[in-house]
């Protein structure tokens, strides 16, 4: 592949068509191809892509990881926001998992999924007291 400006987007392209087909190592080869090609400022996309994979493969801790940078990179992408109220809830952590959901709402308060999956975070943590 030609090092130009677009590079990074084919590694993309394929890491979705192996996910696709099933194939998660050769989605991660592609995705840590598309991580080192990417310039700087959407590097977030092929770190959610790992930390998917990650959480797909129930490696929680390290897709954490990975979608903590990616929100470093992307402070204002509600979809991160939304993934690590999700992967929070995944890992029983209520507290961090309602604080992503209500951050996810704050950008976008018409987010319904965000609305719905906050309140079952709540009346799970309010069933568990």
């Amino acid at each position: 592949m030609r090092k130009n400006q677009t590079s990074w987007v084919h590694p993309h392209m394929a890491a979705l068509f192996w996910r696709a087909k099933g194939n998660g190592q050769q989605a991660l080869r592609c995705l840590r191809a598309a991580y080192h090609r990417s310039p700087a400022e959407v590097k977030d996309i092929a770190l959610a892509g790992l930390g998917s994979i990650m959480w797909q493969i129930l490696k929680l801790d390290e897709a954490l990881a990975l979608f903590i940078k990616a929100l470093d990179i992307a402070p204002e992408t509600i979809l991160l926001h939304f993934t690590l109220g999700n992967l929070y809830a995944a890992r029983n952590d209520i507290e961090n998992a309602i604080a992503f959901f209500e951050s996810t709402l704050a950008m976008q308060p018409e987010f319904a999924p965000g609305l719905e999956r906050l309140r079952f975070v709540l009346c799970r943590s309010l069933a568990e007291q």
